[in-house]
């Protein structure tokens, strides 16, 4: 029988019992575990990126998100930047950042405002923006 290795990043995050709604922002809670570094965080990200979308993607449609799988992928791009930038430049607080923006992005689908999650989605979208601009003006 085939034995997979499993992941310590899905394997924290299903043994969250914290409502679906917090278990979204819990990867980015990960990052401040003192059990594994950044640099980990990321090559589990990228080693275990369907797995973690699938699994955003459950948690949001659990949350009453109106598009769950469109919140699970900007959760996905918004940690990987905010990695990249947090790795580059630690007193960046990327992650902070990015985890108040998925929070916001989070209250926009789950409240049942279209309007709401427009404004917060171009407010995202801004954020991470800026943040690119940020990483590349460093170069």
């Amino acid at each position: 029988m085939f034995n997979q290795n499993p992941s310590w990043l899905m394997q924290s995050l299903k043994a969250s019992k914290d409502a679906p709604q917090l278990r979204l922002l819990k990867v980015f809670d990960l990052s401040l575990t003192p059990a594994h570094s950044l640099r980990e965080l990321q090559q589990e990200l990228i080693q275990q990126k369907s797995s973690l979308t699938r699994y955003l993607s459950k948690q949001a449609k659990a949350s009453g998100a109106q598009l769950p799988d469109v919140l699970a992928q900007q959760i996905i791009i918004m940690l990987e930047n905010a990695l990249q930038a947090e790795l580059q430049h630690p007193a960046s607080q990327a992650l902070r950042h990015a985890r108040i923006a998925t929070d916001a992005l989070i209250h926009a689908q789950c409240d049942g405002s279209w309007r709401k999650l427009r404004d917060f989605s171009m407010s995202a979208s801004f954020v991470s923006l800026i943040a690119i601009s940020l990483f590349m003006s460093w170069y």
